[in-house]
């Protein structure tokens, strides 16, 4: 079960986006939504959760203020702004917001961010089993940097732990490509979530290893990533 709480002063505006949430959660599983008018009995008691629905501006306290008060309990949280102010939009990345959506568009842009919300925690929590040593283990995505083809093998390079695995790369690659992964060339299949520089010769992974982008795969992967960008929140490097 996913808890969502959702602040906001103006009483339309907070029965509008709970109705949107509502709406988009009763389709995929049980969710505990929690509704504030009033940011300052809110801010004195935050209840956890796993994403925070945020009015800008309020008269008590500023989404601005809960955030800050929200980030200092829990960083991994998820945090979309709501307002329609255009002014504040840089001010809220310090506190590194999941979306900021604009009120006037609050019907297009709220169901857009609540899908790549529900599609990112959906790929945080899949694994994939693979048998490496005559062991069959479990790999969660989410910490699968890289698998790279090495003869008969493929090499699935995790943040904890390497696993050779005998097969080929395209054994595992519509799995993967269907979930936050990407091919920049016949060798290789990245997490796109670990890229820290892109080119269009080339990109680097956080652990620093450069991978060549082919002719081949140049456009398909370039649409993957900038896809994947426009989804999910992700600190990167982007050179032309």
């Amino acid at each position: 079960m996913y808890r969502i709480c959702i602040c906001d002063d103006e009483a339309i505006f907070l029965d509008k986006i709970h109705r949107i949430t509502q709406n988009f959660f009763d389709a995929k599983v049980d969710a505990d939504i929690l509704t504030f008018s009033n940011s300052s009995i809110f801010a004195d008691n935050i209840p956890y959760a796993e994403l925070y629905l945020l009015d800008v501006k309020m008269p008590e306290v500023s989404g601005m203020e809960l955030a800050r008060k929200i980030r200092s309990m829990d960083s991994k949280c998820s945090i979309i702004f709501i307002s329609g102010l255009y002014e504040p939009v840089f001010a809220s990345f310090q506190y590194s917001p999941f979306r900021y959506i604009r009120k006037e568009y609050l019907d297009e842009e709220l169901p857009a961010a609540l899908s790549a919300f529900w599609e990112m925690n959906q790929r945080v929590n899949r694994v994939i089993s693979v048998t490496s040593n005559g062991i069959e283990v479990t790999v969660p995505l989410s910490s699968l940097r890289l698998c790279e083809s090495n003869a008969h093998y493929v090499m699935f390079h995790s943040t904890q732990k390497e696993y050779k695995i005998r097969g080929k790369l395209s054994d595992y690659s519509a799995e993967l490509l269907a979930h936050g992964f990407a091919q920049p060339n016949k060798s290789f299949l990245v997490n796109l979530s670990y890229i820290s520089v892109f080119t269009s010769q080339h990109i680097i992974m956080d652990n620093g290893t450069l991978i060549s982008i082919s002719r081949t795969y140049k456009e398909t992967f370039k649409n993957a990533f900038l896809k994947y960008q426009r989804n999910f929140d992700n600190d990167y490097t982007l050179y032309s």
